[in-house]
């Protein structure tokens, strides 16, 4: 799997398990895919999960450098093929490779995204005597468990009791749902290992612990399935709920990219486009010099990615390109 380390040495603890939380989330797009009726490519060590009407999650391969272009012109045209979709999203743990690849993903339209903020949880760790509100229930659902869950800020994915891999656990106070999170269970290196998706309570309640009481009742069900570790990317509003329960920050580490609903319903960046993004991601002046004469207006607007030009040589770090932006005069 492409989320390994190249080093032959042993890793840091932290570094494995942001592996393990990397890997577990590869193995959920595969699940979710399948369980929706779509399809799993596996291809560079990584995978291309279809969700019919939903999305293409590209789960973290190790493209070569000679192949990236190719490959990622596939995955768009692939996801062309089957629209209407919400978004198409890549994820990579390469931190050598997002230099390389993000100017190409730019280039076809999509847009930049976060850096996972991964936590993980020793469970001997877990922290179960948290506050919470009076008369609250948390408990595992399933697919047919509907009891005002749509005031939820997202369904949660409730298993039918086919997909082994998948819990759904839910809050209920005064018999109404207030919060769900979906816990998946995978292996890396021979360990079991749970990750945590899709926490989410009604806006109306939260700040109460209910948040926390669900991650605390989602680790109790993977510890009592034989994980050792839990693993989660954690938004910034998510990160002290966890903490309550135990989990322990283990630092940002890959890339995110997304192209949106609309990017997939517009036509496709010309070729010229595509060609000068990719410049700028190599730091070509050159090549960039030659493309503005050519299209001097080029400076003004912005690209299919959502970014001016000047803002994607900020992003790909190339210094020399921004100097030559801010001072060039057609």
């Amino acid at each position: 799997m492409a989320v390994r380390s190249p080093t032959s040495d042993p890793e840091p603890l932290h570094r494995r398990l942001q592996l393990a939380g990397a890997s577990n989330h590869q193995s959920m797009f595969s699940t979710h895919a399948v369980a929706a009726g779509g399809s799993v490519r596996r291809t560079y060590d990584g995978v291309v999960a279809y969700r019919p009407g939903t999305e293409i999650l590209v789960g973290f391969p190790d493209v070569p450098s000679a192949e990236a272009s190719e490959f990622a012109d596939e995955v768009v045209a692939f996801a062309r093929q089957h629209r209407p979709l919400g978004q198409v999203g890549w994820w990579s743990m390469d931190e050598r490779a997002v230099d390389d690849l993000g100017p190409r993903l730019l280039a076809r339209g999509f847009h930049w995204g976060w850096r996972p903020n991964w936590m993980g949880l020793d469970l001997t760790n877990l922290v179960e005597d948290n506050p919470e509100p009076e008369g609250l229930v948390v408990a595992e659902i399933d697919k047919d468990t509907d009891r005002g869950l749509e005031d939820l800020p997202y369904r949660p994915v409730a298993s039918d009791g086919t997909v082994p891999s998948l819990r759904c656990f839910a809050a209920f106070l005064e018999d109404v749902g207030v919060g769900a999170v979906m816990l998946h269970l995978s292996e890396f290196e021979g360990e079991s290992i749970g990750g945590i998706y899709d926490t989410a309570v009604v806006a109306g309640v939260r700040r109460q612990g209910i948040g926390t009481a669900l991650t605390v009742a989602a680790c109790r069900s993977a510890r009592e399935l034989g994980c050792q570790h839990v693993l989660l990317n954690a938004t910034a509003m998510g990160e002290p709920v966890y903490r309550r329960a135990g989990f322990r920050a283990l630092g940002e580490a890959g890339q995110t990219w997304w192209m949106p609903h609309e990017t997939l319903q517009a036509p496709p960046p010309p070729r010229e486009e595509v060609v000068l993004v990719e410049a700028i991601g190599r730091g070509d002046v050159s090549a960039v010099r030659g493309a503005l004469q050519v299209e001097p207006r080029a400076l003004e607007r912005r690209f299919s990615c959502g970014l001016t030009l000047g803002e994607i040589a900020e992003v790909t770090h190339q210094h020399t390109i921004t100097r030559l932006l801010t001072s060039y005069k057609p």
